[in-house]
């Protein structure tokens, strides 16, 4: 951990600066939690008794971690007309089935609702594979 000092740094920065709008990323971290809970499955799923900071962690079944990376971060002609718009959602494979979400600064309440439209039309879409 060669570069762990600039981890600490920006971690004293935010806890420095930041502190009042950590809950918030906490909170847009639980709306998210909440709506994979109730929407997820058969093939999503979170342990809501581990959310705990403003990072979420996705479990999948019967897809990969990464091709749901891939999915979320396009949008189709087909998505296009039925949402009205263009939703992009960046979120990483953690391992082979399971997908970390990060809410922070640069996410607002507002985009944490964009997500949840794009996450329902995917989730939709990958439970009829």
């Amino acid at each position: 951990m060669r570069q762990a000092g600039v981890l600490a740094g920006a971690a004293m920065y935010a806890l420095n600066n930041h502190v009042e709008r950590l809950k918030e990323d906490h909170d847009n971290t639980i709306i998210l939690a909440k709506f994979i809970d109730e929407n997820g499955g058969p093939i999503a799923s979170v342990d809501m008794g581990k959310v705990h900071t403003n990072i979420l962690f996705v479990n999948f079944t019967n897809i990969l971690a990464v091709e749901v990376v891939k999915r979320l971060a396009k949008v189709t002609e087909k998505e296009k007309l039925a949402l009205g718009r263009s939703i992009i959602v960046k979120v990483d494979a953690y391992s082979k089935s399971e997908v970390r979400c990060v809410c922070h600064l640069n996410v607002s309440k507002e985009d944490i609702e964009l997500v949840t439209i794009k996450l329902k039309y995917v989730l939709d879409e990958l439970k009829l594979k």
